[in-house]
């Protein structure tokens, strides 16, 4: 391309017309891969047939002629669409080779707002008017010119491209190309992509999808283009029926009582609960459970109706939770060291006809229209009630309600049924089961959802339950001395107690566990490595948020290699990942997950109509009447229907054209070995720059060094943290999120921290200020290179035009890409300087 400082005024017009058309951050298509991009690709290619039948090519070209443009460009806008529903982008950059050009001309068209096919052909219509009004030229040229970053293993400027007639030479250096040429009447050709990146039947599956399209854009082309379902109808209807078949579970309880009363008349002498106190057997706890029960029903408990529990961990508090449930009403936990105001709150919220403690919590529950009943010390006062069962009232019931983090500074409750707790049991036993010799372990608070399948679940099936003492569940080394002692079998862990408890048990220890199952968090494969290298004990990984309980599980494979997934649903769930009109996403698309079905969604947000009507939806696949939860959780099927969790929408960052996740930096950080918690986030001021605040773990100093090089070897350039602070916590709200303001405030460590190299003359002083400036930095080294600082495309003409303005000298784009640091750059002013101020 001819350079600015030479060219003739046509010249320079058509360059501000690409730096306009493609300056800042240009997008990069992040197209749904099998693998992650290598830094290098070889010339392999995955290619799949395309055919466009001949009623869509004559609609395509009715359609050229009412637009005056050529059926190149609406098949193109056709391809355009197809992008940007697998992608989930808006911004798209084609690369296809126009009239009498003799290289790709790079496309770029926004397909934001609702467009309907006849705009998108329209505003790709002015695009290739544009493109041919000022020819790119050669495209390493124009990427030079526009200072477009060079990222490992991405094609600059564009990453998908279109051709009229054959794939040519540039096969396999793109993501994925399509080529279509007319034979009889149709349109004809291939779709290819990388085989580093695509396995066949991906190409296969994106093909159909593209032939599907091209045909409902032909048909409809005055319809919202993502309206359409990218779907062909046969692979929609397999996706939402078909990859995980649903099957309404027969529960035939009305309170989570019943099944374990079925027990104690089979086994009533077998030990139910042991402790560090003692002990009962079935008929004890059963019998000292219904006759607080009969207590709480003369209060008012019963179905509808409320019950708060504060208490410790104990025998105590299984009586206490097994009464609410036979009594008919729900339970309410509210931990005991929880602030006077935020207990206060929760007790006026739930309304509870009683408050259930221990003493040691009595004074801390304020005076209300409530009785406070202390299961240790008042049990006298129902000591006369009957030892039978109470009889179960019929409906589908409340099993509790817990309360959850809110943004707004106040929790909100959970409001949930019976019939959602069992079905999840029932499901989980069918894969796990429990025996009568087993031995589970309740050591998960009473206030996370999970904690029903260690109080319910095993005293279902002649199984005894653990107690844990307070305080021994957070000590390691406590609680392997307890699964030895009591020959545990099966625990709940979550992921981030998982390290420290394998780092204080030697191999080969704790051989009776049989299952460990783990969820609240993610699973890194560091944490799965390590515990599989000390244990024999199968890993059953565990999904779903509070409102739906047990939404996906699978066993961890003893693989280091494999993904972690988190499983298929179980049959009673209608898992849906779905794009932003709530249709269906194709197999290995990213969407948002929704869960429906007849069971196993919470009642509602208690008090909270709105909150409530905007997650809780009606379910549009499923039966009349039915409703689905919007989890907000970035899922996507792979083809066996196994579902894998990509993180929170929302967490999703653009830099430099680049969509990054900053959870999949969280996971790789985590995973060092001194690493307790990591939070990445994005600098607001620093033109996206990402911040990663890690804390080490107990008693080992990490070196920054250490940590960035970890990070190296795990992640592509663009991704690793230019900053990396070490914190001793990580602050959060009084609701459990995290205070991003906080952290942002402290004073940020550089991930690679040089010395700063100070100015030898007048001029280096200049340019280093201009650089401070230009990039908000209160000082620069002058050895370091401009686009390590964080500079990018958009700055470099910031730039240009301040050092232009202070030494009088003309300096063009590649000026800047030669010479990154400020001593080269003055270096380069002071020759121009000496030559005139022209470039040479």
């Amino acid at each position: 391309m001819t350079t600015v400082e030479n060219a003739p005024a046509s010249a320079v017009a058509d360059l501000e017309y690409w730096k306009r058309k493609l300056g800042g951050d240009p997008p990069v298509l992040d197209l749904p891969r099998d693998r992650p991009r290598p830094s290098t690709m070889d010339s392999a290619v995955r290619t799949a047939p395309l055919r466009v039948d001949a009623a869509a090519v004559r609609a395509f070209g009715h359609l050229a002629r009412a637009e005056q443009t050529t059926p190149f460009v609406v098949t193109l806008a056709g391809y355009q669409v197809f992008l940007a529903h697998l992608s989930r982008q808006r911004d798209i950059v084609v690369g296809a080779r126009l009239a009498g050009g003799a290289s790709p001309t790079p496309l770029r068209t926004a397909l934001d707002g609702t467009p309907t096919f006849r705009e998108v052909v329209r505003r790709v219509r002015q695009t290739v008017r544009e493109a041919e009004a000022h020819g790119a030229g050669p495209l390493d040229d124009l990427a030079a010119e526009l200072c477009v970053p060079r990222i490992p293993g991405v094609p600059p400027l564009f990453q998908a491209a279109f051709h009229h007639g054959r794939i040519g030479e540039r096969a396999g250096r793109v993501d994925v190309e399509v080529a279509l040429r007319e034979a009889g009447g149709e349109l004809a050709g291939l779709l290819a992509g990388p085989a580093d990146l695509f396995d066949e039947s991906t190409t296969t599956r994106y093909a159909a999808i593209l032939q599907h399209l091209l045909g409902r854009l032909a048909a409809a082309p005055d319809t919202p283009v993502f309206a359409h379902s990218p779907l062909p109808p046969g692979e929609r209807e397999r996706i939402l029926y078909g990859l995980n078949r649903y099957e309404r579970p027969d529960i035939a309880y009305t309170t989570m009582a019943q099944p374990f009363e079925e027990q104690v008349r089979r086994t009533p002498e077998a030990v139910a609960l042991v402790s560090e106190a003692g002990s009962l057997t079935y008929a004890e706890l059963n019998a000292r459970a219904n006759q607080l029960a009969w207590h709480l029903r003369g209060a008012g408990a019963r179905p509808g109706a409320f019950v708060v529990v504060s208490m410790e961990r104990g025998l105590d508090l299984m009586v206490a939770l097994y009464a609410v449930a036979k009594s008919g009403a729900a339970y309410v936990p509210i931990d005991p060291e929880l602030p006077d105001a935020r207990m206060a709150f929760m007790l006026e919220d739930s309304a509870p006809v009683a408050v259930l403690v221990d003493g040691r919590a009595r004074a801390r529950v304020p005076a209300g229209p409530w009785q406070v009943l202390a299961v240790d010390e008042d049990a006298a006062r129902w000591a006369g009630e009957p030892a039978r069962d109470v009889p179960p009232e019929p409906g589908n019931h409340l099993i509790h309600m817990l309360y959850t983090s809110g943004t707004t500074g106040r929790p909100k409750a959970v409001a949930y049924p019976v019939d959602g707790a069992l079905a999840d049991i029932f499901w989980l036993h069918g894969a796990y089961p429990y025996r009568p010799g087993d031995t589970a372990i309740l050591k998960t608070s009473y206030g996370f959802d999970v904690s029903i399948w260690e109080i319910f679940w095993p005293l279902y099936h002649g199984s005894r339950v653990l107690i844990c003492p307070p305080g021994a569940h957070r000590d390691p080394a406590r609680l392997r001395d307890l699964v030895d002692e009591y020959q545990v079998t099966a625990m709940f862990m979550v992921p981030s107690m998982m390290q420290p408890f394998y780092d204080h048990t030697p191999p080969g220890s704790c051989p009776s566990l049989r299952w460990v199952f783990c969820g609240g968090e993610a699973v890194t494969p560091r944490v799965r490595d390590g515990f599989h290298e000390r244990f024999a004990a199968a890993i059953v990984n565990c999904y779903g948020p509070t409102e739906l309980g047990c939404v996906a599980e699978t066993v961890l494979p003893v693989e280091p290699d494999a993904p972690v997934m988190v499983g298929p649903p179980p049959a009673h769930r209608r898992a849906y990942v779905l794009d932003d009109n709530l249709e269906p996403a194709p197999v290995g698309v990213p969407g948002e997950l929704f869960v429906g079905g007849e069971v196993g969604i919470a009642q509602s947000y208690h008090r909270r109509p709105g909150l409530t009507a905007e997650k809780f939806l009606p379910d549009p696949y499923g039966l009349p009447g039915g409703r689905m939860y919007r989890t907000g959780d970035l899922c996507r099927y792979r083809a066996d229907g196994v579902l894998e969790h990509l993180g929170r929408i929302g967490r999703q960052v653009k830099i430099r054209g680049m969509r990054i996740e900053l959870a999949e930096i969280e996971a790789v950080l985590a995973e060092h070995e001194d690493v307790a918690q990591a939070v990445v986030t994005v600098v607001p001021d620093k033109g996206g720059e990402i911040a990663a605040f890690v804390v080490p773990a107990a008693g080992r100093p990490v070196p920054v060094a250490e940590l960035v090089a970890h990070a190296r070897r795990l992640l592509p350039a663009h991704m690793v943290p230019p900053t990396l602070t070490l914190v001793g916590e990580i602050p959060t709200f009084v609701h459990g999120k995290i205070d991003f303001g906080t952290l942002l405030r402290l004073e940020r460590t550089p991930a690679e921290p040089r010395a700063v190299v100070a100015p030898r003359d007048g001029t280096e002083a200049k340019v280093a200020a201009i650089y401070a400036e230009v990039l908000r930095r209160d000082s620069v080294s002058v050895t370091d290179s401009f686009f390590t600082l964080g500079g990018h495309s958009l700055l470099v003409f910031t730039l240009i035009e301040m050092c232009e303005a202070e030494f009088g000298v003309t300096l063009a784009v590649k000026d800047v890409l030669g010479a990154l640091s400020a001593r080269q750059l003055a270096a380069l002013i002071t020759t121009r300087t000496a030559t005139g101020g022209r470039a040479a």
